[in-house]
């Protein structure tokens, strides 16, 4: 055989090979399964990067990797931020209890008021908390015999402007005593001359009495 013809022959049987190596490897990657390959004999090098996925992987080990996921180290306190708008007011609180102690402090001092004027001057009427005192006469001589009554000046006509039948020479002053002023009218002063007396309370709440238009005798 001419030395042509035989590389004729041997090409042709190269490519029938080549053919047949080809056909029979993809049809054995379309038939191995995963019994056909031995346990722990498949590598990391073994598998594409990036084509495994987390279907792929059994539930327990999916678990081991979401447990090793620890946070991260606490970072640096940041800068405080700026004041928000104040807010609006609340309802104002009850006063219940500053009404109560009020109402008691009052209480107290009406208490005590009597009890420091009657140690300090004597209630001549004490049921009452009453004093009497003559007409024209101050409270330290309201003991003393009245300077006019009823029937001086040609008789008394009014008190505060009013008409009246007032037959007692006496005032009665009570406690708490509190600023008061009196006026007397009698026929003969007329009604230009009345005769005027103040009452007021001094540091102990006792009566000063002071009397003012009264004729001299």
């Amino acid at each position: 055989m001419s030395t042509a013809r035989q590389r004729l022959t041997m090409l042709a049987a190269g490519v029938a090979v080549a053919a047949l190596a080809g056909s029979s490897g993809a049809v054995a990657a379309g038939m191995i399964t995963g019994d056909d390959i031995k346990n722990n004999t498949v590598r990391s090098s073994d598998i594409m990067d990036g084509t495994l996925r987390s279907k792929d992987l059994r539930e327990g080990l999916l678990g081991l990797i979401r447990e090793g996921a620890q946070p991260g180290p606490q970072g640096e306190q940041g800068e405080p931020g700026a004041p928000g708008p104040a807010g609006p007011q609340g309802p104002a609180g009850p006063t219940a209890n500053v009404d109560a102690l009020t109402a008691r402090v009052a209480a107290l001092e009406a208490q005590m008021g009597p009890l420091l004027i009657a140690a300090n001057c004597a209630y001549d009427f004490p049921a009452q908390k009453m004093w009497e005192v003559s007409w024209g006469r101050s409270f330290a001589e309201r003991d003393e015999q009245s300077l006019f009554t009823p029937d001086s000046f040609g008789g008394l006509t009014h008190i505060n402007g009013q008409l009246t039948d007032w037959n007692d020479d006496h005032l009665y002053p009570a406690a708490p005593v509190n600023h008061r002023v009196i006026t007397y009218r009698f026929a003969d002063l007329g009604a230009n001359n009345e005769i005027t007396v103040t009452i007021d309370p001094d540091a102990n709440g006792c009566p000063v009495i002071v009397w003012s238009g009264v004729p001299t005798p």
